[in-house]
């Protein structure tokens, strides 16, 4: 159901301090037991061997029924004052039905939530959602750096090596005419030429 509550108050006080040890181990497991149980401090005979590493403690019992914080009924024991504040010397838990109360409130907040954001258009609604908003953002610019650069290139070959043969890579002199014809023009110097012949055999590897 819910975890227990240990009050860091009840350490200093003069009742839990003089406590043994045996018995605040059956007190503070009763309490946890009771709040995952749901029992709102009710712990029957039959699970009493659960509080103590070593099983059953009736002297630990009794001790605890004596500083009034159970009592013996048919059947087991019935902590005192459950769901009383601990400021006014009760234990301080949740009753059981408060704790399913407070999940039904939070499911259906939840719920409400979801169903708002959905009718929005927002993340998990139909069609919407930041998934889709970034997804389609970026197909929209897939390619395109690409087929920049490639139209740059195209422009700097054309414009500054025209005694290239686009085809083979080749340096070509002024005599020489590439395929269809085309008559290209010797490069200034031997220099270029090999910067060239260079950037085409790294663009080919």
């Amino acid at each position: 159901m819910t975890d227990g509550r240990i009050p860091g108050k009840w350490m200093n006080e003069p009742r839990f301090i003089e406590m043994d040890v045996h018995a605040w181990c059956v007190f503070t497991k009763a309490i946890a037991w009771s709040n995952e149980a749901g029992t709102d401090g009710l712990i029957k005979r039959r699970y009493l061997s659960l509080l103590h590493p070593d099983g059953e403690q009736p002297q630990a019992f009794a001790t605890i029924a004596e500083m009034g914080l159970w009592k013996p009924i048919d059947g087991g024991y019935q902590l005192i004052d459950w769901n009383k504040k601990a400021h006014q010397g009760g234990l301080g838990q949740e009753t059981a039905e408060n704790v399913r109360a407070q999940k039904k409130r939070k499911r259906q907040n939840q719920q409400a939530y979801r169903d708002r954001k959905a009718s929005e258009g927002g993340p998990g609604g139909p069609g919407g959602g930041v998934t889709g908003d970034v997804t389609g953002h970026v197909a929209d610019h897939v390619g395109q750096d690409r087929t920049g650069q490639e139209q740059v290139q195209e422009e700097v070959l054309e414009s500054n090596y025209k005694n290239v043969n686009y085809s083979t890579g080749e340096i070509l002199d002024s005599s020489s005419e590439a395929p269809g014809g085309e008559q290209y023009e010797a490069s200034s110097s031997s220099g270029e030429a090999d910067a060239i012949d260079a950037f085409f055999r790294e663009a080919s590897a």
